[in-house]
């Protein structure tokens, strides 16, 4: 999982699976703290997911809200929208 920022965008690009969550929410919050009160997570270029991913999402929100900090997840890929679902989360509140 590679993340690049550019402003208050944050780029995330290949799978994003359970060997990389806590290094991945490390630097996405990391990311996040530095947004200037709007941080947008663009998932467009995430080629797979599991469970895992949907934990990062959650972390991420609960810590932007934490830091008064409003986030937008956009491009969220189908399968993990499909995760949401499945344990009776709805995440476009956040799209």
């Amino acid at each position: 999982m590679q993340l690049a920022t550019d402003g208050d965008r944050i780029k995330l690009t290949g799978d994003m699976l359970f060997p990389d969550a806590v290094d991945l929410r490390s630097q996405l919050e990391a990311s996040i703290k530095r947004s200037s009160g709007l941080c947008i997570i663009d998932f467009k270029d995430v080629k797979r997911v599991d469970s895992s991913a949907l934990s990062v999402c959650l972390c991420c929100i609960r810590f932007a809200a934490a830091q008064k900090i409003t986030i937008n997840l956009s491009g969220l890929p189908e399968e993990l929208l499909g995760i949401a679902r499945l344990v009776g989360l709805d995440l476009s509140p956040y799209s």
